[in-house]
Order: structure tokens, then C-alpha cells, then sequence
């Protein structure tokens, strides 16, 4: 299950070269960005349970890509992960469709003790 930025990144390269916020050169083909919006976490007792990060996942194609998208709803679903699907634009000056998925990782807070403790 993807819990965390490190491995969502590491799942979402393994479909299409993937980069945090830009890549520093231009790309050809199908590419996704990805930036993390913020945190939603669920607070109680003064503490909190579990973190909530969430994540714009873009992805970058010179054609419309309904494989691409559904390869990324499946990573999703497979992973338990909420997502919502904003409309397709396409951004003339590049040359190129982007499609934006806001998604939600969930992960139980841990702090730095337990998790070095295991």
C-alpha cells in the first residue's frame, strides 16, 4: 500500500518518468508531476492519529491518454486511495493535455521513535 510521497513517486515512475513539481529539462511523451497540497490530519485527544497528505498527481501527454489515466486510476484503487479527476485541458503554448488527479495518502502518525523502534 502507498503511504507516503516516497512511495507513491517510486510506483507512479514505474508507469511513466515521474518528477516532483518540474523536470529540468523538456520531455517528450506521456510524464507526470506530482506536488503535495498540504496536510488534512485527523486530530483527537490533542494529538494527531493520522495524517492525511494531499497530492496533485499531473499527468503530461501530447495526446489525449485514456490508458495512462486509467493506469493511474487502477495504482490508485489497487492502493486505496481516494482520488478526484478534475477535466482534461489541453495548454496550447506546450503542445500538450493535462489531466490533474487530487489524491489523498492516509498514514497513521508515528513519531520518530516509534518509528525507529520498529
Amino acid at each position: 500500500m502507498i503511504r507516503t510521497l516516497d512511495e507513491l513517486a517510486n510506483k507512479l515512475n514505474e508507469l511513466y518518468p515521474t518528477r516532483y513539481s518540474h523536470f529540468n529539462q523538456k520531455q517528450d511523451g506521456t510524464f507526470i508531476v506530482y506536488l503535495d497540497q498540504g496536510e488534512e490530519n485527523f486530530h483527537a485527544d490533542n494529538k494527531v492519529l493520522t495524517e492525511i497528505t494531499l497530492v496533485d498527481v499531473e499527468l503530461y501527454s501530447p495526446e489525449k491518454n485514456l490508458l495512462a489515466e486509467r493506469q493511474l486510476k487502477d495504482l490508485f484503487r489497487v492502493n486505496g486511495i481516494t482520488y478526484d479527476k478534475l477535466p482534461t485541458t489541453y495548454i496550447e503554448d506546450e503542445k500538450i493535455f493535462l489531466t490533474t488527479f487530487t489524491i489523498e495518502l492516509v498514514n497513521d502518525y508515528k513519531t520518530m521513535e516509534e518509528l525507529n523502534n520498529g
